[in-house]
């Protein structure tokens, strides 16, 4: 159990977090809209599109190039919405179901669910204005996790307590928002305004998430038992392992190029294959240096569970 003076610790600490509690920054209401992306810009930085700098890449069109870097811009705004819908306001619903250490925790974690709301509306409207075409009734068109990922968001909704590895897992991913936001900052007029805007307003409201990450993971896993932290630890590898495997999450951009590009269905193959050996190398560089993820650095040291992964997953796509 923790020492009276750790627990005090943390109680202030969320007493401090609740006080400084901000209105969301994201959501449809604060974003002009007007009549959506620019279908003549980039709509995602080109260095953080997985073909870019590749020789498949080089062989494609300007055109196609463009689309490409659309659909894979379609696809990273997919991705946010499903994982702030799925993997975290499932689990925190969870967490409100039991004792809280202090009422301020409530209020941070209705805040949290707020905002997620906020940006899965967002984010969500952000792809059917680019591409209504496209979506007709669906929600997701190309970011489409694999079951196990699903599987992971499902049993973490259900208990919270018990695999509350998936506060880490949400911290790294929320962190990766702040820097795609940098991104965004350093990149140069080529890029659409409206996709700018809205990642600049995400990563302002994922900054405080990645803090309140944080002090959920130090509630829940400072006085979890040895077997406790040994089923937390081997799901958390299973959802790190399978979130992050290479083989899937890059091909619905490609082939809906191929799709929309005949002459480039004939090297599809060709096209994939760099895709995931390119996402490969730029996943072990954002997790290993710690000036691009310090939060995720931190938090790798503070939680052996944590540092784990990141060394498996390392070695994994070293090899």
């Amino acid at each position: 159990m923790p020492s009276s003076s750790c627990e005090s610790e943390l109680r202030r600490k969320i007493d401090q977090a609740a006080s400084g509690l901000k209105p969301t920054r994201l959501t449809p209401e604060n974003v002009s809209w007007g009549t959506g992306p620019d279908h003549g810009k980039l709509w995602i930085p080109e260095n953080l599109a997985p073909l870019a700098g590749t020789p498949a890449y080089a062989r494609l069109t300007d055109e196609q190039r463009l689309r490409y870097n659309q659909y894979y811009a379609l696809q990273m705004a997919e991705q946010f919405a499903w994982l702030e819908r799925y993997m975290i306001i499932g689990p925190l619903r969870g967490l409100l179901r039991g004792a809280l250490p202090t009422p301020s925790m409530r209020a941070i974690i209705d805040s949290f669910i707020t905002d997620e709301h906020g940006h899965t509306a967002s984010l969500l409207k952000l792809a059917r204005m680019a591409r209504p075409d496209l979506y007709g009734s669906r929600e997701f068109r190309f970011f489409m996790p694999p079951p196990l990922v699903r599987f992971y968001a499902a049993l973490a909704a259900r208990l919270p307590r018990l695999l509350c590895g998936w506060v880490l897992l949400v911290g790294v991913l929320e962190e990766l928002t702040i820097l795609i936001s940098r991104t965004y900052k350093e990149s140069n007029d080529g890029i659409d305004p409206l996709f700018a805007t809205i990642y600049t307003l995400h990563a302002q409201d994922e900054a405080r998430h990645c803090r309140q990450d944080s002090l959920i993971a130090d509630w829940l896993l400072v006085d979890q038992g040895a077997m406790a932290k040994g089923i937390n630890a081997s799901t958390l590898r299973l959802a790190f392992t399978a979130y992050y495997d290479a083989g899937w999450g890059y091909d619905q951009p490609v082939r809906q190029v191929a799709a929309d590009f005949s002459d480039v269905g004939a090297w599809e193959t060709e096209l994939l294959e760099e895709a995931k050996t390119s996402c490969s190398a730029a996943f072990n560089g954002r997790l290993t240096d710690r000036t691009m993820l310090p939060i995720t650095s931190r938090n790798a040291e503070r939680y052996d569970m944590l540092g784990d992964v990141i060394r498996y997953l390392s070695k994994i796509h070293n090899s």
